[in-house]
């Protein structure tokens, strides 16, 4: 893992955080070197070479696994216009060539990017998972990693009745777990 980028990253985070909300202002370093560490518990469940981070914020998840995966190609979509400038420079700054940021919806970067399936969208604290799904039975996606809690989990068990799942523990959160999606059946296209 490369050490010294990832901690450039935090310092940028932290350095842009005075100018625009990326995160909590409460969180000190050691909270958000806890949380990159969660995070790249995603790359041993990431199958394919392309990823794509829904709602990427401030870069916690896919600046993170840029960093150390960059034989990968990892886009980064944000809607919101202010963290788009903020994740532009953050990857200019860290001279991430194997990153691409799309500003939008996660929907409008698949209407403009459909060609490409073999490809993994991840996301942490997306607001609908149930949406997140629906792009991998519609096709999208061949795979869905989440962190999310357990309660999440139990909302979305009807969408992934037949799709092939793994949940896994993250060790320093109880409530925290990484759900892998893929493998959809034929019933689960038709009942979506």
């Amino acid at each position: 893992m490369n050490n010294k980028k990832i901690e450039d990253y935090i310092e940028l985070l932290f350095k842009y955080n005075k100018i625009v909300n990326l995160m909590s202002r409460k969180l000190e370093y050691s909270d958000v070197k806890n949380i990159i560490n969660e995070t790249l518990l995603f790359n041993n469940h990431i199958d394919y070479n392309i990823i794509i981070d829904a709602g990427s914020g401030n870069g916690i998840i896919g600046i993170p696994l840029a960093i150390i995966n960059n034989d990968k190609k990892i886009i980064l979509v944000e809607t919101r216009k202010k963290k788009f400038f903020y994740l532009k420079k953050m990857i200019e700054d860290l001279d991430l060539k194997n990153v691409i940021i799309f500003e939008g919806g996660i929907k409008n970067y698949f209407n403009e990017n459909i060609k490409i399936k073999k490809r993994s969208l991840i996301a942490r604290g997306f607001p609908n998972n149930y949406d997140l799904i629906k792009l991998m039975t519609d096709g999208f996606v061949k795979q869905v990693v989440l962190i999310t809690i357990e309660d999440k989990i139990k909302k979305i068990n009807f969408a992934i009745d037949n799709i092939e799942k793994n949940v896994y523990n993250i060790n320093s959160k109880d409530l925290l777990k990484i759900i892998k999606l893929e493998k959809v059946s034929r019933e689960t296209k038709r009942k979506m």
